[in-house]
């Protein structure tokens, strides 16, 4: 059964949320009120909503916005919406963000040269070792383990002057792919609905990054654990292939199948992220075969014609016929703008389907179960 199934519940995190955002908006109005001859003279202050990595870096180089503004906003944000809507994204914030920031402003102040991920705050999913914070993987028992070390993503983004601003929730030990619940950090609910899941296992991120609590964030992927919080929170995630971005420090399900990678916003910011943890590391031997294999600039694969002549398919028989009416308009608009955008849509309505009677819900669900399956015939 969902965790979101009980309508008394639904409606008293739909409250919560709707009196969270009436104080917010009566407090706004009334200091615009006070000193409305003050506001038409300032400048509105930066603002971190929907922001991409591209954006924030143009406001910081302008200074339009410092480093430490940017993380006090987000810190601002988690604490004022995260437990108090129900969302329960957020395990815990890095004591140490602040100074972190501050000493990126010196450096930007300088002149220094600056990695490409400098002053991203970003989100990470509570099984990705960090040596500031505890990595708990969603489990009461490990609530207070503190890592050795980086996991080598984290340390590659951090080399790359980025900010671990926060560990998200996650499905404990990164089990499940339908919902995020944890001893940890309880049940976390998706941005956009309360009354409805994240998905999983890494809801935490994906509701944190729709909420506007970081930049961007990490997830990871066994069975469909970046690809389904990512698309219930509309944002862009990707698992990668096997062996191009090292799973070195985060907590393993099977590592078979096991994948890690960014959640972000845009597909820019996606290859962005690539561009910085991809490649060789000899602590996961898996990913000597992205040795040769690497792309210099991801970059550079962002083209306005990229759908023209693809060959996409279309599985109308999986397909729920009870499925939201809205959610299949969507679904129908979906496949018009890849129309309109070049790419050659098949159906694939005369290819029977080896799951008549499943959704891909329930055929992921069934395949994360197996130890090895080598072709949709042996599940």
């Amino acid at each position: 059964m969902s965790p979101f199934s009980n309508d008394s519940a639904n409606a008293k995190f739909a409250r919560k949320a709707l009196v969270v955002a009436l104080i917010s908006a009566m407090t706004a109005c009334g200091s615009s009120n006070k000193s409305s001859s003050k506001t038409e003279e300032a400048e509105a202050p930066f603002s971190v909503m929907e922001i991409t990595i591209s954006s924030l870096h143009e406001a910081l180089e302008s200074g339009d916005v410092t480093c430490r503004e940017v993380v006090q906003t987000y810190l601002d944000r988690i604490e004022a919406y995260d437990k108090t809507t129900g969302l329960n994204a957020i395990i815990r914030t890095n004591t140490e963000a602040l100074e972190l920031a501050d000493e990126l402003d010196e450096r930007i102040a300088a002149g220094e040269q600056l990695g490409d991920m400098y002053c991203v705050p970003v989100i990470v999913k509570d099984n990705y070792d960090t040596y500031d914070m505890p990595t708990s993987g969603g489990n009461l028992a490990l609530a207070y383990s503190i890592p050795p070390d980086d996991s080598y993503v984290v340390k590659a983004l951090r080399d790359a002057d980025a900010i671990m601003l926060a560990k998200s929730n996650l499905d404990e030990f990164a089990f499940k792919a339908a919902h995020t619940v944890s001893s940890v950090g309880g049940i976390t609910r998706n941005a956009y609905h309360l009354g409805r899941t994240p998905a999983g296992s890494s809801g935490g991120t994906a509701t944190a990054v729709a909420a506007n609590f970081g930049t961007i964030g990490l997830g990871s992927d066994t069975g469909n654990s970046i690809r389904g919080p990512s698309s219930h929170a509309s944002l862009v995630g990707l698992r990668s292939t096997m062996g191009l971005v090292s799973r070195d420090g985060v907590i393993p399900l099977n590592l078979d199948r096991d994948v890690v990678g960014g959640m972000t916003r845009t597909v820019e910011d996606t290859a962005r992220v690539l561009n910085v943890i991809a490649g060789y590391d000899p602590a996961d031997p898996i990913t000597e075969l992205s040795e040769g294999n690497v792309h210099p600039d991801y970059l550079e694969a962002l083209q306005k014609d990229g759908l023209k002549g693809a060959r996409i398919g279309v599985f109308r028989q999986m397909i729920d016929d009870t499925a939201d009416p809205d959610v299949l308009e969507k679904f129908e608009q979906a496949i018009a703008d890849l129309k309109a955008q070049g790419a050659r849509l098949q159906r694939q309505d005369n290819q029977r389907s080896p799951f008549p009677w499943a959704s891909i819900a329930t055929v992921c669900h069934w395949a994360c179960r197996s130890l090895v399956i080598r072709s949709m015939s042996s599940i």
